[in-house]
Protein backbone atom coordinates (compact mmCIF):
# COMPACT_ATOMS: atom_id res chain seq x y z
CA UNK A 1 0.00 0.00 0.00
CA UNK A 2 1.25 3.20 -1.04
CA UNK A 3 2.01 6.03 1.58
CA UNK A 4 -0.19 8.77 0.49
CA UNK A 5 -2.82 6.04 0.58
CA UNK A 6 -2.35 6.00 4.47
CA UNK A 7 -2.33 9.67 4.91
CA UNK A 8 -5.66 10.27 2.92
CA UNK A 9 -7.15 7.23 5.21
CA UNK A 10 -5.93 8.83 8.23
CA UNK A 11 -7.05 12.90 7.04
CA UNK A 12 -10.67 10.53 6.53
CA UNK A 13 -10.54 8.96 10.39
CA UNK A 14 -10.09 12.74 11.66
CA UNK A 15 -13.01 13.92 10.34
CA UNK A 16 -15.35 11.30 10.52
CA UNK A 17 -14.23 10.72 14.52
CA UNK A 18 -15.70 6.79 14.25
CA UNK A 19 -15.87 4.23 17.04
CA UNK A 20 -13.13 2.61 18.16
CA UNK A 21 -13.68 -0.32 16.75
CA UNK A 22 -14.54 1.35 13.19
CA UNK A 23 -11.26 2.65 12.82
CA UNK A 24 -9.12 -0.97 13.68
CA UNK A 25 -11.15 -2.34 10.83
CA UNK A 26 -9.83 0.43 8.49
CA UNK A 27 -6.56 0.53 9.77
CA UNK A 28 -5.64 -3.21 9.82
CA UNK A 29 -4.94 -3.20 5.97
CA UNK A 30 -2.02 -0.93 6.61
CA UNK A 31 -0.38 -2.15 10.03
CA UNK A 32 2.91 -3.58 9.37
CA UNK A 33 3.38 -2.26 6.39
CA UNK A 34 7.21 -0.13 6.57
CA UNK A 35 7.17 3.43 4.88
CA UNK A 36 9.64 6.54 4.62
CA UNK A 37 7.37 9.66 5.86
CA UNK A 38 8.48 13.80 5.61
CA UNK A 39 7.99 15.37 8.73
CA UNK A 40 8.32 18.12 10.92
CA UNK A 41 9.00 17.47 15.52
CA UNK A 42 7.03 19.16 17.62
CA UNK A 43 7.58 18.01 20.63
CA UNK A 44 8.65 14.26 22.54
CA UNK A 45 8.11 12.66 25.72
CA UNK A 46 8.15 9.16 27.88
CA UNK A 47 5.59 6.69 26.87
CA UNK A 48 5.17 4.28 30.06
CA UNK A 49 3.35 0.92 30.18
CA UNK A 50 2.82 -1.26 27.20
CA UNK A 51 2.57 0.19 23.59
CA UNK A 52 1.04 -1.68 20.97
CA UNK A 53 4.43 -3.04 20.06
CA UNK A 54 5.89 -4.49 23.17
CA UNK A 55 9.43 -3.44 21.26
CA UNK A 56 8.59 0.58 22.17
CA UNK A 57 7.65 -0.32 25.77
CA UNK A 58 9.35 2.50 28.09
CA UNK A 59 10.85 4.29 25.22
CA UNK A 60 9.80 7.98 23.88
CA UNK A 61 6.95 9.15 21.76
CA UNK A 62 7.27 12.14 19.43
CA UNK A 63 4.14 14.44 17.76
CA UNK A 64 5.06 15.11 14.83
CA UNK A 65 3.28 16.69 11.32
CA UNK A 66 3.52 14.97 8.17
CA UNK A 67 3.61 17.51 4.86
CA UNK A 68 -0.41 17.77 3.77
CA UNK A 69 -1.27 15.38 7.07
CA UNK A 70 -2.61 15.28 10.12
CA UNK A 71 -0.32 15.44 13.09
CA UNK A 72 0.93 12.01 14.34
CA UNK A 73 2.16 9.92 17.29
CA UNK A 74 6.09 7.96 16.59
CA UNK A 75 7.07 5.62 19.26
CA UNK A 76 10.86 5.42 19.52
CA UNK A 77 12.48 2.26 21.44
CA UNK A 78 13.97 3.24 24.52
CA UNK A 79 17.85 1.93 23.16
CA UNK A 80 17.28 5.18 20.52
CA UNK A 81 17.38 7.85 22.77
CA UNK A 82 20.22 9.68 21.69
CA UNK A 83 17.79 10.25 18.32
CA UNK A 84 15.61 12.26 20.71
CA UNK A 85 18.13 14.46 22.47
CA UNK A 86 19.46 15.43 19.00
CA UNK A 87 16.19 16.74 17.45
CA UNK A 88 14.35 19.80 18.82
CA UNK A 89 10.83 21.36 17.61
CA UNK A 90 10.78 22.98 14.28
CA UNK A 91 13.52 20.24 12.81
CA UNK A 92 12.40 18.28 9.60
CA UNK A 93 13.99 14.89 8.38
CA UNK A 94 12.71 11.23 6.90
CA UNK A 95 12.12 8.36 8.97
CA UNK A 96 10.52 4.63 8.57
CA UNK A 97 7.63 4.02 9.72
CA UNK A 98 4.88 1.14 10.62
CA UNK A 99 1.69 1.94 11.70
CA UNK A 100 0.89 0.74 14.66
CA UNK A 101 -2.85 1.48 16.18
CA UNK A 102 -4.70 4.77 16.53
CA UNK A 103 -5.15 6.71 19.51
CA UNK A 104 -9.05 7.29 19.51
CA UNK A 105 -8.69 10.24 22.16
CA UNK A 106 -6.32 12.68 20.37
CA UNK A 107 -7.22 11.20 17.21
CA UNK A 108 -3.78 11.10 15.74
CA UNK A 109 -2.52 7.56 14.08
CA UNK A 110 0.65 6.14 16.40
CA UNK A 111 3.63 4.39 14.04
CA UNK A 112 6.96 2.62 15.10
CA UNK A 113 10.25 3.92 14.09
CA UNK A 114 11.95 1.04 12.40
CA UNK A 115 15.68 1.13 12.13
CA UNK A 116 17.62 0.20 8.72
CA UNK A 117 18.09 -2.68 9.33
CA UNK A 118 14.64 -4.25 10.69
CA UNK A 119 13.25 -2.63 6.92
CA UNK A 120 11.90 -5.75 5.11
CA UNK A 121 12.81 -5.64 1.54
CA UNK A 122 10.42 -6.84 -1.08
CA UNK A 123 10.93 -10.20 -1.15
CA UNK A 124 9.72 -10.52 -5.48
CA UNK A 125 12.44 -8.16 -6.06
CA UNK A 126 15.14 -9.68 -4.56
CA UNK A 127 14.20 -13.04 -5.55
CA UNK A 128 14.32 -11.85 -9.18
CA UNK A 129 17.44 -10.04 -8.84
CA UNK A 130 19.04 -13.32 -7.08
CA UNK A 131 18.00 -15.34 -9.88
CA UNK A 132 19.20 -12.98 -12.74
CA UNK A 133 22.62 -12.96 -10.47
CA UNK A 134 22.85 -17.08 -10.38
CA UNK A 135 21.97 -17.34 -14.07
CA UNK A 136 24.68 -14.66 -15.25
CA UNK A 137 27.32 -16.39 -12.96
CA UNK A 138 26.14 -19.63 -14.41
CA UNK A 139 26.25 -18.07 -17.98
CA UNK A 140 30.11 -17.11 -17.54
CA UNK A 141 31.11 -20.29 -15.88
CA UNK A 142 29.82 -22.16 -18.92
CA UNK A 143 32.02 -19.31 -21.11
CA UNK A 144 34.90 -19.12 -19.16
CA UNK A 145 35.54 -22.70 -18.72
CA UNK A 146 35.65 -26.13 -20.56
CA UNK A 147 31.76 -27.59 -20.99
CA UNK A 148 30.53 -29.39 -18.16
CA UNK A 149 27.79 -32.42 -17.86
CA UNK A 150 24.71 -30.73 -17.56
CA UNK A 151 24.22 -32.47 -14.41
CA UNK A 152 27.15 -30.44 -13.15
CA UNK A 153 26.22 -27.29 -14.51
CA UNK A 154 22.61 -27.57 -13.42
CA UNK A 155 23.30 -28.67 -9.88
CA UNK A 156 25.64 -25.49 -9.63
CA UNK A 157 23.30 -23.25 -10.48
CA UNK A 158 20.67 -24.93 -7.69
CA UNK A 159 23.55 -24.35 -5.39
CA UNK A 160 24.18 -20.96 -6.18
CA UNK A 161 20.62 -20.41 -5.79
CA UNK A 162 20.08 -22.60 -2.45
CA UNK A 163 22.94 -20.05 -1.22
CA UNK A 164 21.53 -17.07 -2.11
CA UNK A 165 17.86 -17.72 -0.92
CA UNK A 166 16.07 -15.81 1.65
CA UNK A 167 12.87 -17.69 3.91
CA UNK A 168 9.67 -17.81 2.31
CA UNK A 169 6.68 -16.03 3.42
CA UNK A 170 5.46 -19.27 5.47
CA UNK A 171 9.05 -19.12 7.20
CA UNK A 172 8.91 -16.07 8.18
CA UNK A 173 5.05 -15.93 9.03
CA UNK A 174 6.20 -18.77 11.72
CA UNK A 175 8.73 -16.32 13.70
CA UNK A 176 6.86 -13.84 16.54
CA UNK A 177 6.03 -10.55 14.70
CA UNK A 178 7.41 -7.83 16.94
CA UNK A 179 4.05 -5.96 15.72
CA UNK A 180 1.86 -8.30 17.24
CA UNK A 181 0.05 -7.10 20.62
CA UNK A 182 1.01 -9.22 22.93
CA UNK A 183 0.35 -8.77 26.74
CA UNK A 184 3.10 -7.83 28.61
CA UNK A 185 3.46 -7.39 32.66
CA UNK A 186 2.66 -3.52 33.08
CA UNK A 187 4.59 -1.76 35.70
CA UNK A 188 2.46 1.46 35.34
CA UNK A 189 0.58 1.60 38.77
CA UNK A 190 -2.22 4.35 38.89
CA UNK A 191 -5.42 4.82 40.83
CA UNK A 192 -8.69 3.40 39.30
CA UNK A 193 -10.33 6.61 37.72
CA UNK A 194 -13.59 5.09 37.81
CA UNK A 195 -13.43 4.01 41.51
CA UNK A 196 -12.04 7.72 42.30
CA UNK A 197 -14.70 9.72 40.69
CA UNK A 198 -17.17 7.15 43.09
CA UNK A 199 -15.79 8.13 46.38
CA UNK A 200 -15.43 11.56 45.12
CA UNK A 201 -19.06 12.17 45.96
CA UNK A 202 -18.20 11.22 49.56
CA UNK A 203 -15.07 13.16 50.15
CA UNK A 204 -15.45 16.20 47.39
CA UNK A 205 -13.89 16.49 43.98
CA UNK A 206 -11.47 18.21 45.63
CA UNK A 207 -9.98 14.82 46.78
CA UNK A 208 -10.93 13.18 43.34
CA UNK A 209 -9.31 15.64 41.29
CA UNK A 210 -5.66 14.98 43.00
CA UNK A 211 -5.35 11.74 42.66
CA UNK A 212 -6.47 12.05 39.05
CA UNK A 213 -4.11 14.48 38.69
CA UNK A 214 -1.41 12.16 39.78
CA UNK A 215 -3.15 9.51 37.50
CA UNK A 216 -1.82 11.64 34.40
CA UNK A 217 1.74 12.70 36.05
CA UNK A 218 2.41 8.70 35.52
CA UNK A 219 0.53 8.08 32.21
CA UNK A 220 3.08 11.16 30.86
CA UNK A 221 0.41 13.48 30.16
CA UNK A 222 1.26 16.93 32.01
CA UNK A 223 -0.74 19.33 30.29
CA UNK A 224 -4.35 17.23 31.28
CA UNK A 225 -3.04 16.50 34.94
CA UNK A 226 -2.90 20.61 34.77
CA UNK A 227 -6.64 21.19 33.76
CA UNK A 228 -7.53 18.15 36.29
CA UNK A 229 -5.67 20.98 38.99
CA UNK A 230 -7.51 23.77 37.46
CA UNK A 231 -10.85 21.44 38.37
CA UNK A 232 -9.45 21.44 41.78
CA UNK A 233 -9.02 24.56 42.58
CA UNK A 234 -12.33 25.50 41.35
CA UNK A 235 -13.86 23.33 43.44
CA UNK A 236 -11.58 24.78 46.47
CA UNK A 237 -13.02 28.36 45.58
CA UNK A 238 -16.86 26.77 45.54
CA UNK A 239 -15.97 25.42 48.91
CA UNK A 240 -14.59 28.18 50.83
CA UNK A 241 -17.63 30.68 49.11
CA UNK A 242 -19.72 28.36 50.55
CA UNK A 243 -18.78 28.19 54.01
CA UNK A 244 -16.71 31.39 54.42
CA UNK A 245 -19.18 34.13 52.54
CA UNK A 246 -22.44 34.86 54.38
CA UNK A 247 -24.51 36.22 51.33
CA UNK A 248 -27.90 34.25 50.33
CA UNK A 249 -27.28 34.81 47.21
CA UNK A 250 -24.26 33.21 45.78
CA UNK A 251 -25.36 30.49 48.92
CA UNK A 252 -28.35 29.87 46.74
CA UNK A 253 -26.26 30.16 43.16
CA UNK A 254 -24.58 27.41 45.11
CA UNK A 255 -27.25 25.08 45.70
CA UNK A 256 -28.63 25.19 41.85
CA UNK A 257 -25.47 24.74 40.23
CA UNK A 258 -23.84 22.10 42.28
CA UNK A 259 -25.31 18.90 41.16
CA UNK A 260 -24.51 20.14 37.16
CA UNK A 261 -21.26 20.84 38.15
CA UNK A 262 -20.20 18.18 39.35
CA UNK A 263 -21.71 15.73 36.45
CA UNK A 264 -19.65 18.39 33.91
CA UNK A 265 -16.28 17.21 36.40
CA UNK A 266 -17.49 13.82 36.15
CA UNK A 267 -17.65 13.57 32.49
CA UNK A 268 -14.23 15.82 31.81
CA UNK A 269 -12.40 14.58 34.34
CA UNK A 270 -12.97 10.87 35.56
CA UNK A 271 -14.93 9.61 31.72
CA UNK A 272 -11.90 11.17 30.30
CA UNK A 273 -9.34 8.99 31.99
CA UNK A 274 -10.96 5.99 32.08
CA UNK A 275 -11.92 6.50 27.86
CA UNK A 276 -7.97 6.95 27.41
CA UNK A 277 -7.05 3.76 29.19
CA UNK A 278 -9.43 2.15 26.96
CA UNK A 279 -9.09 3.54 23.89
CA UNK A 280 -5.14 2.82 24.08
CA UNK A 281 -5.55 -0.67 25.74
CA UNK A 282 -3.51 0.34 28.12
CA UNK A 283 -2.75 -2.14 31.46
CA UNK A 284 -1.92 -0.96 34.76
CA UNK A 285 -1.89 -1.99 38.44
CA UNK A 286 -4.22 -0.58 40.55
CA UNK A 287 -2.57 0.98 43.60
CA UNK A 288 -4.47 1.13 47.20
CA UNK A 289 -6.96 3.24 48.03
CA UNK A 290 -6.98 3.37 51.62
CA UNK A 291 -4.47 5.59 52.94
CA UNK A 292 -5.81 8.44 50.27
CA UNK A 293 -9.10 7.05 51.77
CA UNK A 294 -8.11 7.82 55.00
CA UNK A 295 -6.72 11.22 54.15
CA UNK A 296 -9.74 12.60 52.60
CA UNK A 297 -10.97 11.80 56.41
CA UNK A 298 -8.57 13.12 58.15
CA UNK A 299 -7.80 15.95 56.43
CA UNK A 300 -11.29 17.92 56.43
CA UNK A 301 -12.18 16.32 60.40
CA UNK A 302 -8.46 18.24 61.00
CA UNK A 303 -9.29 21.13 58.82
CA UNK A 304 -12.75 21.52 60.72
CA UNK A 305 -11.34 21.73 63.83
CA UNK A 306 -8.35 24.70 62.73
CA UNK A 307 -11.29 26.37 61.42
CA UNK A 308 -13.60 26.21 64.80
CA UNK A 309 -10.47 27.33 66.99
CA UNK A 310 -10.25 30.40 64.27
CA UNK A 311 -14.12 31.15 64.96
CA UNK A 312 -13.93 30.85 68.18
CA UNK A 313 -10.81 33.40 68.40
CA UNK A 314 -12.88 35.80 66.26
CA UNK A 315 -15.89 35.80 68.34
CA UNK A 316 -13.60 36.11 71.82
CA UNK A 317 -11.99 38.83 69.97
CA UNK A 318 -15.20 40.83 68.74
CA UNK A 319 -17.03 40.30 72.25
CA UNK A 320 -13.95 41.50 73.85
CA UNK A 321 -14.52 44.49 72.26
CA UNK A 322 -18.46 44.58 73.04
CA UNK A 323 -17.58 44.28 76.58
CA UNK A 324 -15.83 47.02 76.82
CA UNK A 325 -18.09 49.20 75.41
CA UNK A 326 -20.92 48.04 78.16
CA UNK A 327 -18.44 48.41 80.98
CA UNK A 328 -17.53 51.89 79.89
CA UNK A 329 -21.02 52.97 79.46
CA UNK A 330 -21.94 51.18 82.59
CA UNK A 331 -19.45 52.47 84.77
CA UNK A 332 -18.58 55.93 83.08
CA UNK A 333 -15.16 55.18 83.58
CA UNK A 334 -11.86 54.21 81.53
CA UNK A 335 -12.24 50.34 82.92
CA UNK A 336 -12.31 47.63 79.84
CA UNK A 337 -12.73 44.14 78.98
CA UNK A 338 -9.52 42.30 79.07
CA UNK A 339 -10.73 39.01 77.19
CA UNK A 340 -13.83 36.86 77.11
CA UNK A 341 -13.44 33.27 76.78
CA UNK A 342 -16.28 31.42 75.31
CA UNK A 343 -17.22 28.13 77.32
CA UNK A 344 -20.56 25.87 76.33
CA UNK A 345 -22.88 26.26 73.51
CA UNK A 346 -26.08 26.64 75.24
CA UNK A 347 -28.43 26.54 71.66
CA UNK A 348 -28.89 27.71 67.93
CA UNK A 349 -25.88 30.29 67.91
CA UNK A 350 -25.66 31.12 71.74
CA UNK A 351 -22.99 30.15 73.67
CA UNK A 352 -21.91 30.77 77.77
CA UNK A 353 -18.64 32.99 78.05
CA UNK A 354 -16.68 34.51 80.93
CA UNK A 355 -15.44 38.37 80.28
CA UNK A 356 -12.34 39.49 82.86
CA UNK A 357 -12.31 42.94 83.11
CA UNK A 358 -9.36 45.85 83.46
CA UNK A 359 -10.22 45.88 87.66
CA UNK A 360 -10.16 42.28 88.48
CA UNK A 361 -13.64 41.45 88.38
CA UNK A 362 -14.61 38.63 86.35
CA UNK A 363 -18.83 38.55 84.63
CA UNK A 364 -20.79 35.67 82.92
CA UNK A 365 -21.77 36.62 79.87
CA UNK A 366 -23.91 35.22 77.00
CA UNK A 367 -22.82 35.55 73.30
CA UNK A 368 -25.05 34.94 70.48
CA UNK A 369 -24.31 35.15 66.62
CA UNK A 370 -26.83 36.49 64.03
CA UNK A 371 -25.55 36.44 60.78
CA UNK A 372 -22.10 39.30 60.93
CA UNK A 373 -24.09 40.40 64.18
CA UNK A 374 -22.69 39.57 67.46
CA UNK A 375 -24.77 40.24 70.56
CA UNK A 376 -23.38 39.90 74.38
CA UNK A 377 -25.32 39.91 77.35
CA UNK A 378 -24.70 40.02 80.66
CA UNK A 379 -26.00 37.24 82.85
CA UNK A 380 -24.94 39.12 85.96
CA UNK A 381 -25.21 42.88 87.57
CA UNK A 382 -21.93 44.46 87.53
CA UNK A 383 -20.40 44.94 91.08
CA UNK A 384 -20.10 48.44 92.29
Amino acid sequence: MAKDEIIEQLKSLREKRLFGSEVEKLIEPFKGKVHSFDMTFAKSERSFGSQPDPAYDNGHKMTCAIPEGPEITVLVPAEQEEFINGIKPGDNFNLPLQLLSYDGLYHRAVFGKVSHKEETPNEEILNESIEETASSLVEEKVIESPPKDKKEIFGDKEKKKRSLSFPNSSDRTKRPSRTAKTESTSTLKIWNPERVGVLSLFLTPIWGSILLSKNWKSLNCPERARKVNAWGWIWLIVLITYLFVAANFLENVINVLIIPLLIIWYLKVVQEQVNYLKNNNMGYDKKGLLNPIMNGIAVPIVLGYVLALLEDRAIEKHATSKMTEIVQELTNSDFYCESVTIGDWISGETYRGTATLSDGNSLRINVTLRGHELLVKMKEKYPK
